[in-house]
């Protein structure tokens, strides 16, 4: 009897739960200039935003903080909700890396992805901010 209810519980809950998960992702690599050392402590940031309107903010889709990186490149998968992709859109994915809240390297040219031909895979060039 148990195992029927347990059965029939996720036959229902289970569908239902998967609906408001990510079940895509973007995968890559942030990489850097030639030489570039990765700081220690330091935290990486990867979003993928939807930037299709060019007078308004972008709309984050996906984001992924990686803490224990210890060299360029540093390999990223950012989750997100395949359901509020539209095929119309354009969505870059970006990164950043910061260590006790100064930003150290950023992404500095858009990389596209999902939309346009663009797949789900990229790698995202970092270069240092100048201080």
């Amino acid at each position: 009897m148990r195992t029927a209810a347990l059965l029939f519980l996720s036959a229902v809950l289970l569908p239902a739960c998967n609906q408001f998960m990510p079940t895509q992702s973007v995968s890559g690599a942030v990489t850097a200039p030639s030489g570039a050392v990765f700081p220690a402590g330091a935290t990486v940031t990867v979003e993928v935003r939807d930037v299709s309107l060019q007078d308004a903010p972008s709309t984050l889709i996906g984001q992924v903080r990686i803490t224990d990186a210890r060299a360029f490149p540093v390999k990223f998968r950012v989750p997100f909700d395949p359901a509020r992709i539209q095929a119309r859109n354009t969505y870059a994915v970006s990164a950043r890396v910061e260590r006790d809240g100064q930003l150290l390297f950023i992404s500095d040219t858009r990389t596209d992805v999902l939309t346009g031909g663009a797949g789900t895979t990229a790698d995202v060039n970092v270069v240092p901010v100048q201080r």
